[in-house]
């Protein structure tokens, strides 16, 4: 009986790891859907390619533009975020974090439309590189392909997001960039590669954090790998 008593508890125990393990495994999943989610993804890519090549900008310091910080900030992620949390309590949508496929009509369009009219204010603005208006028309385009096919089937817009962003920095390494950076954050130096290097491991991270808060299939999760990717490349070819 003792040895029984013994075996119950250590059962007891070892379900009870496994519960708490489970919830901080989707605690962290939910953490890098929200961080990494695809509405942040145009200020990363101005922070970045700021950090990367402040010249590019006519600028010696990365934080010296904060109105243009300020403008991408509010333009891609405030103001779509306000409009979204809006069509919630006029039902156009039931849920800010599991839409259902038709219900993402409504962000999308609304999203497409504060892009399209950043897209159109830095293509005529000569202080603006052609490199980032670039990154900002491939958004444009990842955007319209996901909504085209949101019509038939889902597709993870969070990987559409990680895609894109590893394009851009591929592009950047590529054409528009020096090999290496120094972070404002530390006196050390970060070469291109292992900026893409990080940025596939945390795409890889956010793909399988979708995964197991169980919002997509594996082929939504790769399609959107795929779509972000070569939206970046389509862009690039029509900019240049």
């Amino acid at each position: 009986m003792p040895e029984l008593n013994q075996s119950l508890l250590k059962h007891r125990k070892y379900t009870y790891i496994c519960r708490v393990m489970s919830v901080l495994i989707k605690i962290v999943a939910w953490i890098l859907s929200v961080v990494f989610h695809p509405i942040w993804m145009l200020f990363y890519m101005l922070l970045l390619l700021l950090m990367i090549n402040p010249h590019l900008f006519g600028l010696s310091s990365w934080d010296q533009n904060m109105g243009l910080i300020l403008l991408v900030l509010l333009t891609t992620v405030v103001i779509p975020m306000i409009t979204t949390a809006l069509m919630k309590p006029l039902g156009f949508i039931s849920s800010l974090t599991q839409m259902a496929r038709k219900e993402r009509i409504f962000p999308y369009i609304s999203t497409a439309i504060f892009y399209l009219w950043l897209f159109i204010n830095l293509y005529h603005n000569s202080d603006i590189p052609n490199a980032y208006s670039t990154f900002v028309l491939g958004v444009i385009f990842a955007l319209f392909t996901s909504f085209f096919i949101n019509n038939f089937s889902k597709i993870s817009i969070h990987t559409v997001g990680m895609g894109g962003l590893i394009g851009m920095l591929a592009l950047t390494k590529a054409f528009y960039s020096y090999d290496y950076f120094t972070p404002p954050w530390s006196e050390g130096i970060i070469t291109l590669n292992q900026l893409i290097i990080a940025a596939i491991l945390i795409a890889g991270a956010v793909g399988t954090s979708r995964l197991l808060l169980r919002a997509h299939r594996e082929d939504e999760i790769y399609g959107g790998y795929l779509v972000g990717f070569l939206a970046q490349i389509l862009a690039y070819l029509i900019m240049t």
